[in-house]
């Protein structure tokens, strides 16, 4: 797991990797025309005709484009067609995925191909784990001059060979499918594109054994709020779980029941005990500054880089307070228990 922590605390300098992928409408239409034919249904795709798509907004094409290649890959992995245009080749093994979901408020986990049930926009989820091989996926679907084109970021290489690997199964399709090479990207443009996924990878992996059920919501809360755009909310709740944190480490400091303070008057109150490391109190300041901006919201405007920032400051605070800071209750054998003893 040293590969995601090394990515959230300096994306730029672990850089990113990028795939595009591109269909054409036509080829996708004749996938879900042979798949109607096969299964002997005529209602189970949305994407309009050709000559219809025109007329159509280009995010609705290309979010109904999505839904619709998520059903035609559940027909294709487990029916497994044995004769005819396709059959072959056969779709890839399944693999599992994990994305957010804005509709439950809560984590949806699927085994098979990257289909999300409870998303809306279908297999493309903006933000996505690839549990297997531990890494983080950004993904963005456009609809262009009758092609249907797909941009993935991924934290490691495997991600984007993954969505390469599973495009070139897919049959019809693939007969015209364009597909760039990867390339390794370091500009914030492309880094930080991932980090919502990263963070997610994070919290099911370290932080859910080590964080405490209370935070690991107020966490969890507001990555599903950034998901729904709802900024101000999920500001709000990552400066509330840095909040929670400052209040128990000031109960450990001063043997009492901590203030009803906001998050800077805790900070401060703690440094008159203990000096936070630098880079942490830049964590809790970079949050608390977006929070005050989501508070008073006629002086200040926040969006997603606000929202964001909030929720990778609040991430990284979490880790070190509960992976070797003041808060920390690491799992020690008896043995280097006992060697520690010696030790001291």
């Amino acid at each position: 797991m040293s590969d995601v922590l090394s990515y959230i605390n300096d994306p730029n300098k672990t850089g990113v990797y990028c795939i595009s992928i591109s269909v054409t409408i036509s080829s996708l239409n004749e996938l879900f025309k042979e798949i109607d034919k096969e299964s002997k249904s005529s209602d189970r795709f949305k994407l309009p005709k050709e000559e219809r798509i025109a007329r159509a907004p280009s995010s609705y094409v290309a979010r109904i484009a999505g839904e619709d290649i998520a059903t035609a890959l559940d027909y294709l992995s487990i029916l497994q067609p044995s004769k005819g245009i396709l059959s072959s080749p056969k779709v890839l093994p399944v693999r599992e995925f994990k994305a957010i979901s804005p509709r439950d408020m809560g984590f949806s986990e699927h085994l098979g191909h990257p289909h999300f049930a409870s998303w809306s926009g279908g297999f493309i989820a903006p933000n996505l784990t690839l549990v297997g091989t531990k890494d983080a996926i950004y993904t963005k679907m456009r609809y262009v001059e009758n092609e249907l084109r797909l941009n993935i970021i991924s934290m490691n290489e495997k991600g984007c060979k993954v969505f390469e690997e599973l495009f070139e199964s897919i049959p019809i399709i693939n007969r015209d499918i364009k597909i760039s090479k990867i390339n390794q990207k370091y500009s914030s443009r492309y880094c930080s594109e991932p980090m919502i996924a990263a963070i997610v990878l994070w919290m099911n992996t370290l932080g859910h054994a080590m964080v405490p059920e209370d935070i690991h919501k107020y966490l969890q809360s507001s990555v599903v709020y950034y998901e729904k755009e709802e900024w101000r909310i999920s500001i709000l709740l990552a400066a509330i779980a840095v909040e929670s944190i400052l209040a128990e480490i000031y109960e450990e400091y001063y043997h009492e029941v901590a203030p009803s303070d906001p998050l800077g008057l805790l900070k401060d109150k703690i440094e008159r005990k203990t000096k936070f490391p630098p880079s942490v109190l830049k964590n809790i300041e970079l949050v608390n500054q977006c929070r005050i901006s989501a508070v008073h919201r006629s002086s200040t405007p926040v969006g997603s880089k606000e929202a964001r920032n909030a929720v990778v400051e609040a991430t990284k605070f979490i880790h070190w307070s509960f992976f070797g800071g003041p808060l920390c209750m690491e799992l020690k054998s008896k043995s280097k228990i006992q060697a520690d003893l010696i030790t001291k």
